[in-house]
């Protein structure tokens, strides 16, 4: 059975930093929709698709041309959905049916499950950043264009919750209300964010709380001269 309005969503681009759920949110999603599921991550490693290994950080340089090409591939060779779970904003040219989501989650509870899975400090530090600052929304919607992405706040959703938000949209199809997460913002106040920080600054480059915001400013600028984005909120 097709969703009603999801007929030429050829392609649902899941996005996040990892820990956001979006593993187990594509697995349901192939399932509803009868669909095929990318991970990227995945098919970087199985299919070779990286330029180089960056053994500082411990991961593969993916090379984005040929990962864009695999995915206009499989985008073409079927009718049914292709949900790709990505890290990074990636996209399969000529498709011009798409959905974006974006899966956010607070970073005080990101911290505890990059831990939870054995990410060495760094690593944990460098997706902290990402998701503090924005750097992933950015990324979004300079690949995706800022009207094309659905924001969706997954900090203390459910996956199946997080999976009706997603089907909810795709079968709406029409403007949901305009904005974007500013976790900074949020956490402003609460002592856990100076926590957080100074565990940044001693495991990445970034020097303390004025570095973090100088970073989120130039993210919420560049959001801001590419326009509004679409936030989904949970029913």
């Amino acid at each position: 059975m097709r969703v009603r309005g999801t007929a030429l969503r050829k392609v649902i681009y899941l996005l996040g930093v990892p820990g956001t759920g979006k593993s187990s949110v594509g697995r349901e999603l192939v399932r509803r929709l009868h669909g095929e599921l990318v991970d990227v991550s995945e098919l970087v490693v199985r299919k070779g698709l990286y330029t180089s290994y960056d053994r500082e950080n411990a991961t593969y340089v993916a090379d984005v041309p040929r990962i864009s090409k695999l995915l206009a591939e499989k985008a073409s060779s079927s009718n049914s959905s292709l949900v790709v779970s990505s890290n990074f904003a990636v996209r399969a040219p000529g498709a011009r049916d798409f959905a974006v989501f974006l899966l956010r989650c607070n970073p005080l509870v990101l911290m505890k499950r990059l831990s939870d899975r054995g990410y060495d400090n760094k690593k944990i530090s460098d997706n902290l950043i990402a998701e503090l600052v924005g750097l992933s929304l950015d990324d979004a919607c300079t690949t995706f264009g800022s009207k094309n992405v659905v924001e969706i706040d997954a900090t203390k959703l459910s996956m199946s919750l997080i999976v009706s938000c997603i089907m909810d949209e795709l079968a709406r199809g029409d403007d949901a209300p305009r904005g974007w997460i500013d976790w900074i913002s949020r956490l402003e106040g609460n002592p856990a964010l100076g926590d957080l920080v100074l565990f940044i600054s001693r495991h990445s480059s970034a020097p303390g709380l004025s570095s973090v915001r100088h970073r989120r400013h130039r993210a919420q600028a560049s959001l801001k001269r590419r326009g509004s984005l679409r936030r989904v909120s949970a029913p």
